[in-house]
């Protein structure tokens, strides 16, 4: 394989460029999220949504089930498979909170995550390298938990807003954290690959993060699943 060399090798992707960028996607993932909900609880109002009922299992097991499969052929996509998969995950993330809340709550916790993300991006961007590995994530958390704090005390939310939006602030903040090591390692085997832009990556990484989010759920459901066999009056263990 021929190797590029001297000036027409591009630069080498910062990590601190990387997850500035991965924040900006993952913020415009938040507004097509937004954006799908109203579209079918406001402007072309579907009534199963309202309804509150079989929906939500349909969209529940779509969700996980493309979670899961996308995550199996992550390391194959290119960046325009990467880019309709991450606005796929986007899109059934918007319809699946939208069979559950209003499109009042939605707005609310949609719009803290996404500010978390930019402000988080912003800061990351003016502040270089200052802000690396953990301490990056811990300001995150922090910035996020601040706007819902703000936003809700200015709106004087109910206690279900007030948990809702907390409980996405840290379930997207720390999925982040989490997927960063995946992240980097797929920006370096783009990069060793063909030279990838930043941008490439940085959607690759923003989908890691939904299907890193859909697998962590799965495994969480699934140990409470177990747990439940394990205490029911038929199992075994009570038995004993």
């Amino acid at each position: 394989m021929m190797k590029p060399f001297g000036w027409i090798q591009p630069p080498q992707i910062a990590p601190t460029e990387l997850i500035t960028c991965v924040c900006l996607w993952l913020a415009a993932g938040m507004v097509l999220s937004l954006g799908a909900a109203w579209w079918v609880l406001d402007v072309m109002p579907v009534r199963a949504f309202s309804e509150h009922g079989w929906l939500i299992a349909v969209l529940t097991i779509l969700w996980f089930a493309c979670g899961l499969i996308l995550n199996l052929f992550f390391t194959r996509f290119g960046t325009r498979l990467a880019f309709c998969c991450l606005c796929v995950m986007s899109m059934l993330t918007g319809l699946l909170f939208a069979s559950v809340f209003t499109l009042a709550s939605l707005a609310l916790a949609f719009a803290v995550v996404g500010g978390m993300f930019l402000t988080s991006a912003a800061l990351t961007r003016f502040t270089g390298t200052t802000l690396r590995g953990g301490g990056f994530y811990f300001v995150m958390v922090l910035i996020g938990l601040a706007l819902s704090a703000l936003v809700n005390t200015l709106l004087h939310s109910s206690v279900w807003l007030w948990i809702g939006s907390l409980s996405l602030v840290l379930l997207f903040s720390l999925t982040t954290a989490y997927q960063t090591p995946r992240i980097n390692a797929s920006a370096r085997e783009l990069y060793h690959r063909n030279f990838t832009t930043v941008q490439c990556c940085a959607i690759r990484g923003a989908l890691a993060v939904y299907l890193g989010m859909s697998v962590a759920l799965f495994e969480i459901l699934r140990l409470l699943a177990e747990i439940l066999t394990a205490l029911s009056p038929g199992s075994g263990g009570a038995s004993r």
